[in-house]
Order: structure tokens, then sequence, then C-alpha cells
């Protein structure tokens, strides 16, 4: 086993008292000094949605997304109206491309004033061949807004680097029914391995004498042993090389593999001043699922092929629901079909959980603050 360099020397990173909590927004800026910023419980993710349009400045622009997301909701309830199935992928595709323009001008990306094109097509081969379906990627001009490039934009302040996306190589980057798709993959019944591990905790660390902090997370040896995957193999095919490295744990704690943050982020005065920089870094390589108790996120990292295609969660769910709307909307016998082959439990679970984990994500990043569902009755 290699001899991995031991971890910084550092001290838990405490605000007005408290240990930092790892969220994607972890502080708010406030008139001085940034500060803790609360999680935000809610049963209705469209209520922070709209709260969120009413700080863009321009009434122009704040009206026309307020439409945008009133039709996106209506697309949504309408969706689940007992019955509905044979067009619910079509009302659910409207709804998410309808809330991605609301997003795209309350962040002031683009005022939309142009034709609007979806930013993707395709060309359908078959319901066996489905998997190598190329989803062509187009980018906006003078001429055209593409939805999906300026969303790209929105999320990530730039857009895809590629010109194709192939949807067999999206299918394996959906978290909810991920062990649906190894089961099917295969056609003689052997599940391939899954690419998600867990991530048992995420922290912050620092150090006061040279004004630097960084992150570690950790995982359980047992995952690596239960899924068969080496320390350097996850380092490789997680994507991590570049921001983090592989450490020894200071006190020998046995149970976790340990991958902290390889350049610490520096600050002046204050550390909570640039915490929520520290997380832009690398907040890319994690996924989550959204629960509604404690912790009320789980947040994992993907094991991936070196082809596929480097995009946020929130994007891969998206250009998903795209593929299957316009079947739906186009094609809807092929749609039928979909459904019967061996991936037809993977896109039924798919359809059925994951709108409403992509509307608690989008609210998220509408506020720029971690929004969950309420666990109330």
């Amino acid at each position: 086993m290699p001899l991995y360099p031991k971890e910084r020397e550092g001290k838990a990173l405490p605000i007005l008292g408290q240990d930092v909590e790892f969220s994607f927004w972890p502080m708010r800026k406030g008139t001085g000094r940034h500060g803790f910023q609360s999680r935000i419980f809610v049963t209705d993710p469209w209520n922070i949605m709209e709260r969120c349009i009413r700080g863009q400045p321009e009434v122009g622009l704040r009206l026309r997304a307020r439409a945008f997301l009133e039709q996106a909701k209506d697309f949504y309830n309408a969706s689940q109206v007992g019955g509905i199935r044979s067009a619910k992928p079509l009302l659910l595709y409207y709804c998410f491309m309808n809330l991605a323009k609301s997003f795209i001008l309350t962040k002031g990306i683009s005022e939309l004033t142009k034709k609007a094109h979806h930013g993707v097509s395709f060309e359908f081969l078959s319901t066996k061949k489905f998997v190598n379906t190329e989803l062509k990627y187009h980018e906006s001009n003078d001429k055209y807004d593409n939805i999906f490039d300026l969303l790209l934009e929105s999320l990530t302040g730039e857009g895809f680097n590629e010109s194709t996306i192939l949807v067999g190589k999206l299918m394996p980057q959906v978290l909810l029914g991920h062990r649906l798709w190894c089961y099917a993959v295969d056609k003689d019944k052997s599940p391939r391995k899954e690419r998600f591990i867990e991530i048992n905790d995420i922290k912050f660390r620092y150090n006061e004498s040279k004004n630097t902090m960084w992150m570690y997370f950790d995982i359980l040896k047992s995952e690596c042993t239960r899924l068969n995957y080496t320390h350097k193999k996850i380092l490789n095919s997680a994507r991590l090389n570049d921001d983090w490295k592989l450490v020894r744990i200071l006190d020998d704690e046995d149970k976790f593999v340990r991958f902290e943050l390889r350049i610490p982020e520096s600050y002046n005065s204050y550390p909570s001043d640039k915490i929520n920089d520290l997380v832009s870094r690398v907040r890319k390589r994690f996924w989550r699922s959204i629960k509604n108790q404690s912790p009320y996120r789980k947040y994992y990292i993907q094991v991936m092929d070196n082809d596929d295609p480097d995009i946020p969660q929130i994007a891969v769910i998206y250009l998903i629901m795209f593929y299957l709307g316009s079947i739906t909307r186009y094609q809807p016998d092929q749609f039928t079909r979909l459904l019967r082959i061996r991936y037809g439990p993977f896109i039924q679970e798919f359809i059925e959980n994951q709108p409403r984990q992509w509307l608690f994500m989008l609210a998220s990043e509408f506020a720029e603050q971690e929004v969950a569902q309420a666990a109330v009755v």
C-alpha cells in the first residue's frame, strides 16, 4: 500500500463559536462581515423561487421571470394529476425549461429577447439503441437564445466544451435509481459496478497562524471494499486529482479514507469571508440527494469513465428530461416501448422521483442557500 502524506495540522473552523457545517452556500454576506446562513425549510419550493425573483432589480425582467415561473408551476402541477402517464415527461420538461428561463432572467445572464431554442437536439435511433443517441449541444449566438447553454452559464459561469453528449453517458450519472441502471445495463443480468460512493463527512479546517483554510472528506473503507475500488482508482476516476489528494489521518482512524484539498484558501482577517469561495472550487464533484430529515443532504462522489460529460448534476437531470419529453412529444409509441425494455424501471423511477429533487436543487440555486423540505404533517 502506498504511503500517503499526512493530513495538514489544523483545527475545526469555528464561526461565532460554532463549527461550520458543509453546504454549497455555508455563509451569507451581511452589511459587514459574512455570517452563518441557515437552512430554509419549506413544503413548497416554488415560494422560495418567487421570493428570489422579487430581488431582480429590473422590473421588466422580474415580471417575465415570474410569468415563466408561474407557467412552470402549472406544468408541474398538471404532471402530478392522477392518471397522467404518457404525457408526464413532456409536461415535466416544459416545467424544467420554463424554470430554466426564469432562473436565467433572475440571475441576469440573459434578457432572453432573441428567438429561444432548446439548445439541444437529437435524432432518435431506436429503443434498443437509445443509449447511443447523440444529443447535439448548441451555443447561444446573435440570433438564438439556446436555453440549455444559458442554464449552464447560470450554474457554472461557462458553457460546455463538447459538441455532443451520449444519452448512455448521462443515464448512469443519475443518483436516484442508480442501482436500477446498474442491473439493467448488462444483458447477462450481471449488475454493473455502482458508480456513486457515499461521503461519510465533509469538514472545514483552518490554520490560524498561516491564515489558511481547507476541507477534507471521508469515505468508509468498507465502501471501497464492497465496490472493489482502490483508493487510487477513486482519486483518478472521480476526477479528484486536480483538487484533492489522499492523506493519512493524524489520529490513525482506520475506518476511513480521507481526501484533503491540495491547495488551501488564504484569507485576510476573517475566514468566513472566503468560505463560499472555497466551496465553489470543489462543489462540482459532489453529487447530492435531498432528504426531508437530518442531515437533509447526502453527498456522494461519482466514479466516472474517461469520456463521461463533465456537467453539473442539475444539468444532467435537465438533459435527460429533455430527451424523454421530446420522445413523448414526437414519438409517443417509442416512449411506451422504452418503458418495456430492461431500462424501463430506471426510466420510470427517474420520472416519478427525480423532478421534485430537481425543484429543491434549483430553488437552492435561486436562493444561493440550502433549501430543504420541511418534515411536517
